[in-house]
């Protein structure tokens, strides 16, 4: 009877340890496809707010006063958003439906449109984040959820909106200045957020599904090269110009869609795959559970049966025993810390015989830069009866290193002493190189390649963070964005190389100006965004002042002199970080029309030199 109580214990803990280790992977496989099922619904959403805010720009080149709700296009679009948010409870929100709604009803103004579309865009993140698009683990997903939740549709809203304003003034002869002032921001938005797509879809080159969207990029940019667009003091209608000028845009637009739709294409094969591989491992992990259950209850049954009285469970042990000793890294210690037995696992990872390692430490595996507190922090940790587990570079035979995840067990007496030491070891070697490889990869993606300093996406990363701080604890801080003066003039003169090096060199002159504190960052082009925490408008102007001076007095290799002209303004309540940004920008402008080579405040709806 004691014999069948033994043998129908082992049974149930086999079982038992089968089912946990099966019910571990399927509730991690489960939930990792939860997370592609949002992923997909969030870019099927974003695809359709996409559609939905180019109809909206469109629909501001009317000449009504209201959006054209006769309009079957934009209807079906509206529709189809509706739809999407009744269905997907996560992407509810009854403030956007109401919306919507007015929009059929003809209630949305169109003072009311660039709010309406800076909401979207707000929005595209917003989706992005509850579908979890934004997960750094994926790295190919995240640059291209990147992509359709700030740049592209940056991109694309600014184009046509700067296209519809020309076509208004092809039919009108004439605009007004704010549609003026318009274009042209829109059209400034339109080389910034290109350029930063086109350092995004760089970090995608070693993706090779990814490597064709290079190619609209590069239609765009020798687009763009020769584009000659209306600026706000040059708004003499030209019946050839402004017709060419449509036609060049008409051709950004074309390949900006085509991009989009592109990303959206990649997007959705990946997500597809990965929901594929998903599902495939669930399916086979149950199919693997229920063959080892039969099998192992068979054979159970047969061994059990074919002779019940010469049923020894020393030979179930001996057989248990030596299957882990030929795949579990385990080795056995004194309470001398001196090693008593080896698996043969453990020595065809490390290269050392058992004969070599009985009798000796668990010196012989460390590396030499492995930290010493670590060691001691182990055996400190085992000594008071814990069980010790940590992560440690250790050594082989042949010199080469392997990370370890080792996990120390005490073993007691009856009386509570330490008797020996049981140690288990898992190679997380490949886990540990990837785990670098993506910190390094990280790192590289936050770096404008040319300066080595902060690059727009890792600006907007922090400008976030320092709002949030901001709102929540009232840290203040200012920014400023300083534009080198007549730039195209040192590339067409000196070349690009040349401009290059001046980039370069005012970079480094800019970093002998500042604190430690502050943060600098490539904003796009010849323009550099510095961010200036704890930082007032006074002192942030006279930080600029320095700057300035410290440039225009610099005598640069390869070129006479240089000068830069800096637009400052500083964080106050109830201010969106869009317009927080605007308000340097608009400084920025300032200094420009006012004669360059100087610094200008934002200042309570007034720009202060």
């Amino acid at each position: 009877m004691n014999k069948i109580i033994r043998f129908l214990l082992i049974f149930v803990i086999v079982i038992g340890v089968v089912f946990s280790f099966a019910y571990s992977l399927l509730q991690s496989s489960n939930k990792n496809l939860n997370v592609v099922h949002s992923q997909i619904s969030g870019v099927e959403y974003l695809e359709a707010l996409h559609t939905l805010s180019i109809s909206v720009a469109n629909n501001m080149a009317e000449e009504s006063n209201h959006f054209k709700t006769h309009q079957d296009e934009l209807r079906k679009v509206i529709d189809k958003v509706i739809e999407f948010q009744e269905q997907n409870l996560d992407f509810k929100d009854n403030a956007f439906k109401v919306t919507l709604e007015n929009i059929y009803k003809g209630k949305i103004y169109k003072d009311d449109n660039y709010v309406f579309l800076n909401s979207l865009n707000h929005r595209n993140y917003t989706i992005g984040d509850i579908s979890k698009l934004l997960y750094v683990d994926d790295r190919e997903l995240y640059l291209l959820g990147t992509l359709v939740t700030h740049y592209i549709p940056e991109f694309l809203i600014s184009s046509v909106i700067s296209h519809n304003i020309v076509k208004k003034f092809k039919t009108t002869k004439s605009l007004s200045n704010q549609d003026k002032i318009i274009f042209t921001q829109q059209n400034k938005l339109v080389y910034l957020s290109i350029s930063e797509v086109e350092e995004i879809i760089t970090l995608l080159d070693s993706y090779s599904n990814a490597k064709h969207l290079k190619s609209y990029i590069l239609n765009i940019k020798n687009i763009v090269a020769n584009d000659n667009p209306p600026s706000k003091n040059n708004w003499k209608y030209e019946k050839n110009n402004t017709k060419n000028y449509l036609k060049i845009s008409h051709s950004i637009l074309d390949n900006g869609y085509k991009l989009n739709s592109e990303i959206f294409k990649i997007i959705k094969e990946l997500l597809q795959k990965k929901k594929c591989s998903l599902e495939n491992e669930i399916s086979y992990t149950k199919l693997i559970l229920i063959f080892v259950l039969v099998v192992f209850s068979l054979l159970s049954f047969l061994y059990y049966s074919a002779d019940k009285e010469n049923f020894k469970k020393d030979i179930e042990i001996k057989n248990i025993n030596q299957t882990l000793n030929k795949f579990v890294l385990f080795c056995k210690l004194n309470r001398g810390g001196k090693i008593t037995y080896s698996s043969d696992a453990l020595e065809k990872l490390t290269g050392y015989t058992n004969n070599e390692l009985i009798g000796k430490t668990t010196r012989i595996f460390r590396h030499r830069k492995t930290d010493a507190l670590e060691y001691k922090k182990m055996w400190d940790t085992v000594k008071l009866k814990e069980v010790y587990t940590g992560t440690i570079l250790n050594r082989m035979k042949s010199g080469s290193s392997y990370w370890a995840e080792i996990t120390i067990v005490p073993e007691l007496d009856s009386k509570e002493n330490i008797v020996a030491f049981s140690v288990y070891i898992i190679d997380v070697t490949q886990k540990k190189e990837l785990v670098i490889v993506n910190q390094i990869l990280e790192e590289l993606s936050q770096i404008d390649t040319l300066t080595q300093i902060y690059n727009r996406l890792k600006l907007d990363t922090l400008m976030a963070s320092l709002y949030k701080s901001y709102n929540r604890y009232n840290k203040l801080f200012s920014i400023m964005i300083i534009d080198i003066d007549y730039f195209k003039d040192i590339n067409d003169t000196y070349g690009h190389l040349v401009g290059d090096e001046v980039l370069i060199s005012l970079v480094q002159r800019v970093k002998e100006s500042i604190r430690d504190t502050d943060v600098l960052g490539r904003w796009g082009g010849e323009e550099f965004m510095l961010i200036c925490e704890e930082t007032d408008l006074i002192e942030a102007y006279n930080l600029a002042q320095k700057i300035r001076k410290n440039i225009q007095n610099y005598q640069f290799k390869s070129i006479d002199t240089l000068t830069v002209s800096i637009g400052v303004a500083q964080i106050e309540p109830n201010i969106s970080i869009k317009d927080f940004m605007k308000r340097a920008d608009d400084a920025l402008y300032s200094a420009k029309n006012s004669g360059r080579n100087r610094s200008v405040v934002y200042q309570k709806s007034e720009l202060l030199q």
